[in-house]
C-alpha cells in the first residue's frame, strides 16, 4: 500500500471519465453529457463535469443534466 499515489479531484474526473473533448460530447441514448449530482437531502450539488457515459452518483445523490 506504501505505492499508492493520492489522486486529485481533476485526476479522478479524469479516470472516471469525466473529462473529455469538447467536441465528442454529445447527448445521445448512452447518456454522454454534462451532469452533476445533487443531494436528496438538500439544494448543493457537484460542480457540473463532462462525461461520455451514463451518470452515476453516490448513494444520497442523483445525477442532473447541466
Amino acid at each position: 500500500m506504501k505505492n499508492l499515489k493520492r489522486l486529485s479531484r481533476n485526476d479522478l474526473k479524469i479516470i472516471a471519465g469525466g473529462s473529455v473533448a469538447d467536441d465528442e460530447i454529445t447527448s445521445d441514448e448512452s447518456g454522454a453529457g454534462y451532469y452533476k449530482c445533487c443531494s436528496n437531502n438538500s439544494d448543493s450539488c457537484s460542480s457540473c463535469v463532462k462525461i461520455k457515459t451514463k451518470p452515476v452518483c453516490s448513494t444520497g445523490s442523483y445525477p442532473v443534466a447541466c
